[in-house]
């Protein structure tokens, strides 16, 4: 297999991993109340039930062994006091856990309406992607979007459907919780081993590598109001100078576990 093979091979892998079915609020809470008796006390389905374990495992709420991870515990004590803010976390995780996820947020610029039927088109005749892989993929993400009440409210994806045509209107959010977008940095920061950033690169049209821009949509201005907040409330994991033409950022580089970042909410 050649590399450019390869490479788009692994792009794609686990496209339709979900067979065309979204998490739910509903069944994310019912896991989040219980995580541990879940999985013998649930009203899913085989299928829902399979592809609800592929989202877990996806969010990094279940790790390979099915057991709930550390963002699982700390998600169950949040999840009814800051529900929106556990839903980012949980995005910014398929971001870089989800292909179908990634593929949306990469390929679909922020301020776009489109039917799903050329976004099917699109994943057909440019990528070379079988018609059952990309049914699927859509199906699922449709869904999740539909079906993730915060993820409406952030306008991150909101599922329209006309006739028999369904669009998503990718609009983003200013509304994002400042220790998801200092979550979001460190993510970014840690993947590429670069702790030392600047506004600029984040709003970059090559950059595919995450984000809060990326992730979120959100506006530059409201970006800087926010790390400007964090420095002087999480001085020690965040420092900014954006006076002038300068617009840098420095992260703690002690932190190498982005889960950590969790611990300062």
């Amino acid at each position: 297999m050649s590399k450019n093979k390869l490479s788009q091979f692994n792009k794609y892998k686990g496209f339709s991993r979900y067979e065309g079915i979204g998490i739910k609020n509903e069944w994310l809470k019912q896991f989040l109340n219980k995580p541990k008796s879940w999985y013998n006390k649930n009203n899913l389905g085989n299928a829902q039930f399979g592809a609800m374990l592929r989202w877990l495992k996806d969010a990094e709420l279940i790790d390979s062994k099915k057991t709930p991870t550390s963002l699982a515990k700390f998600s169950k004590k949040l999840i009814n006091k800051d529900e929106s803010f556990v839903h980012q976390i949980i995005w910014i995780n398929l971001f870089y856990n989800s292909s179908v996820v990634r593929w949306y947020l990469e390929n679909i610029k922020w301020r776009s309406y489109i039917s799903s039927k050329d976004l099917y088109e699109f994943l057909i005749n440019k990528e070379r992607l079988n018609p059952h892989t990309v049914s699927n993929g859509l199906r699922s993400l449709f869904s999740m979007l539909k079906n993730m009440p915060t993820y409406n409210k952030l306008k991150l994806g909101v599922v329209e459907k006309i006739g028999r045509e369904r669009y998503v209107r990718k609009i983003g959010s200013n509304d994002i919780h400042p220790m998801a977008v200092l979550y979001s940095l460190y993510r970014y920061a840690i993947s590429k081993n670069k702790y030392k950033l600047t506004v600029s690169e984040l709003y970059r049209e090559e950059n595919k590598d995450g984000g809060p821009y990326l992730i979120f949509g959100i506006e530059r201005s409201t970006l800087e109001n926010i790390l400007r907040w964090l420095q002087e409330n999480k001085r020690e994991l965040i420092r900014v100078n954006l006076t002038a033409d300068l617009d840098n950022i420095n992260l703690s580089e002690d932190i190498t576990d982005y889960t950590k970042i969790l611990e300062y909410y």
